[in-house]
């Protein structure tokens, strides 16, 4: 596979990430140092409740952190960024809008398209997500899976150099997760924008991932740093072969012993 990375879209360096707590504070985030390649696919891995999603947000510009530094695209994080799309793991649609207007409504923020562009953007990414044929339906009356389409073409439309995914896919069932994770592949491939996906799921994040950054339990910090050498495009038959499996016991293992090292430091206080 070509080397897509040519830049670094984001860099973190010495982040810390503490929120006030009843009795004084918790820390979510502690000397994250990371560089994300621009135009590579990056997954942060790690288990559910370790900080992700407070770093993913931090990189977003939706939260400020305690200390030190984030550079997107070698510009310190101070707020929302326009080169950045955001999708949650929770739907966040508006139910009393139409597939299209959903899709057109981010782009009342962006100086890109004229007004009378919106809507002709939102059916072309309708169609792009597999959502031609429901530009006109409402959002209460579809499927998970297509409500999550919707989040997706919502961030897309915007043409974001950097896609922040903060398990999107979580809340789908098996099947319609891995269609997801397909389709999401398909649209990378042809928009050559940079990825960052969070998830605790070692088997997506291999499927999906260019390169790998393995967090700790909480406070997280990236304990791991891994390419996924696997040839692309990437198909479901993949996971059944021996590299796939050998890495997915390879990740397992490690954020395994690192769960027991870290209740041994808990129990030695």
């Amino acid at each position: 596979m070509p080397n897509r990375a040519s830049a670094i879209a984001v860099r973190i360096r010495a982040l810390e990430k503490t929120f006030p707590a009843a009795r004084g504070s918790v820390a979510a985030l502690t000397r994250i140092n990371a560089d994300f390649a621009e135009g590579q696919f990056c997954v942060i891995l790690g288990p559910s409740g370790c900080g992700k999603s407070t770093l993913i947000r931090i990189i977003a510009g939706l939260e400020r952190p305690s200390s030190g530094k984030v550079l997107v695209l070698d510009e310190p994080v101070s707020g929302p960024n326009p080169h950045c799309g955001m999708v949650f793991q929770a739907y966040t649609s508006f139910p009393w809008l139409t597939v299209e207007r959903n899709i057109a409504f981010g782009l009342k923020y962006s100086r890109k398209y004229a007004k009378r562009e919106h809507l002709s953007r939102a059916r072309e990414y309708a169609d792009k997500v597999g959502l031609g044929e429901f530009t006109r339906s409402y959002i209460n009356r579809l499927s998970g899976g297509m409500k999550q389409r919707v989040a997706l073409a919502s961030a897309l439309v915007t043409e974001p150099r950097i896609l922040l995914m903060d398990e999107p896919f979580g809340a789908l069932d098996s099947q319609t997760r891995i269609l997801m994770q397909e389709h999401l592949l398909e649209l990378w491939e042809t928009n050559k924008m940079t990825v960052l996906f969070v998830t605790h799921d070692i088997e997506e994040a291999i499927f999906l991932a260019d390169r790998i950054f393995i967090c700790s339990a909480r406070p997280a910090r990236i304990i791991h740093e891994m390419n996924v050498d696997l040839e692309r495009p990437r198909t479901t038959a993949m996971r059944n072969r021996a590299e796939f499996i050998l890495l997915r016991h390879h990740i397992f293992h490690l954020l395994r012993d690192e769960t027991y090292k870290r209740l041994i430091e808990e129990r030695n206080g």
